[in-house]
């Protein structure tokens, strides 16, 4: 049989699905050995039995010649925000670990489940999805895979770590102000935040439900195509890239979103740049005024999250359970405390309106940035002082939270390594409703970039 490496691609397993080189089964089995060897903090629960059913009805399927499709015996692995039947939803944090098991599946997991898929298990996360780090005391930090004296990078830590241990073949994860976007550039992986309303949030555990989107971690820019598709019920296809030529792409220079940004994440930023405007792609360098009043907004008015996780998380914090959070979660919840319903109010007004003109303007650029302004950080500074996370969990949030407030379709895509064998990633941020483009453009470039080496 031929041997399959992790991190899987979907078309890779189907593949070997269709030609006899492997069984949903036999890889399921091997999967759930890894699950059971995997570092703490990955995953926070395993569905092993029903695992190993639905393995065994997609491996009948196909030995009869009857899959159900691309999806049918595809491994995938769940943030602990979704609701799956008989697991208790735990949103990682020790304060709802003793709530009732899920009573049924997520409409997401049904859907997934009805195209033949395998549910392999839940992913760990910073607690309450709260935090861009990916540190989690109560369960566990996952540690990064190109150096386990760092973080994973979060919240979705669990999502990327399991994607990059072969634990499945993609991840779906939660995207507040980069939670899917910063673990898969921690990563080296690729990962999709959708614009509003793509994809069913019912029984996923929020954290900000004026922010919130959800969207699947994966190897390559081909498997989130795939699972987004597959997930908001849409024909996939294979992408064919697009004409450089008539891609515009906008490299915002505000000084605000490239200072403390290390060395090793320019370089490689600029080295991705310079070969995407050789293919013929036309670069705009501007200052935006849009993400300089994003900044300005919050630093005045407050935040989404703040204010909504306070608001569902009151009956807990009131209780017993309130005082299981890590401090460092509820410092930043407690925030809310000193906003006020006008600022509440003003933060959407500003919100709309900044979306409106700055895709008014730029309604067909692609804009880049760097996923995260640094390599992924060193974890004992972070676990020791409180002060050092703080100001480190913002710097990591500062580019992809731009475009959760601005309702962007956004993609974190690998575009290589430090001199540490740290891994960079590259952001690509479009108009709402411009998935299939985005998704166009990140082929192309994943495809350029991996041919420049």
């Amino acid at each position: 049989m031929m041997p399959l490496a992790p991190p899987y691609t979907i078309r890779a397993l189907h593949h070997a699905f269709r030609h006899g080189d492997t069984t949903p089964s036999i890889l399921t089995e091997q999967i759930l050995a890894r699950c059971a060897d995997s570092p703490r903090g990955i995953l926070t629960d395993v569905f092993d039995e029903r695992a190993l059913r639905e393995a065994a009805a997609s491996t009948r399927r196909w030995q009869a010649g009857q899959p159900l499709g691309l999806f049918d015996g595809m491994p995938c692995v769940w943030k602990d925000l979704f609701d799956v039947a008989g697991s208790v939803t735990t949103a990682g944090s020790p304060a709802y670990r003793h709530r009732p098991p899920a009573a049924a599946d997520a409409p997401l997991v049904a859907a997934f489940s009805r195209t033949g898929g395998v549910n392999i298990g839940k992913a760990g996360l910073s607690e309450l999805a709260y935090s861009g780090l990916g540190i989690n005391p109560a369960f566990g930090t996952p540690p990064n895979p190109f150096d386990k004296r760092r973080i994973p990078g979060g919240s979705s830590s669990g999502s990327a770590a399991a994607v990059r241990a072969g634990l499945c073949a993609f991840s779906m994860g939660s995207d507040t102000s980069g939670s899917i976007r910063i673990p898969s550039a921690f990563h080296h992986l690729t990962g999709y935040k959708p614009s509003r309303h793509r994809f069913n949030q019912r029984q996923v555990f929020p954290l900000s439900t004026t922010l919130d989107e959800v969207g699947p971690i994966a190897a390559g820019v081909q498997d989130c195509y795939d699972a987004a598709n597959l997930l908001s019920g849409r024909e996939s296809r294979l992408l064919q890239g697009a004409d450089w030529r008539e891609i515009s792409l906008l490299v915002p220079e505000n000084a605000a979103l490239w200072a403390d940004t290390e060395d090793a994440v320019r370089s490689a930023f600029q080295v991705a740049l310079q070969g995407l405007a050789a293919a013929g792609a036309a670069v705009c360098r501007a200052d935006i005024p849009e993400f300089d009043a994003v900044m300005a907004a919050v630093a005045e008015h407050g935040t989404f999250a703040a204010a909504e996780s306070l608001y569902f998380h009151r009956e807990v914090l009131t209780g017993a359970d309130g005082r299981l959070i890590d401090q460092r979660v509820l410092d930043r919840m407690f925030r809310a405390k000193s906003m006020s319903a006008t600022d509440y109010v003003v933060l959407h007004d500003i919100r709309r309106r900044l979306q409106h003109s700055l895709w008014q303007r730029y309604p067909h650029h692609i804009v880049l940035l760097p996923t995260v302004a640094v390599v992924p950080p060193l974890l004992a500074p972070l676990e020791s002082d409180a002060a050092h996370y703080h100001r480190i969990n913002l710097l990591v949030l500062r580019n992809t939270s731009l475009f959760n407030f601005l309702d962007a379709e956004s993609l974190s895509l690998p575009i290589g390594f430090s001199a540490q064998g740290l891994p960079v990633g590259l952001m690509l941020s479009t108009a709402p409703g411009q998935d299939e483009r985005l998704f166009q453009v990140a082929r192309a470039a994943e495809r350029l970039l991996a041919e420049a080496g």
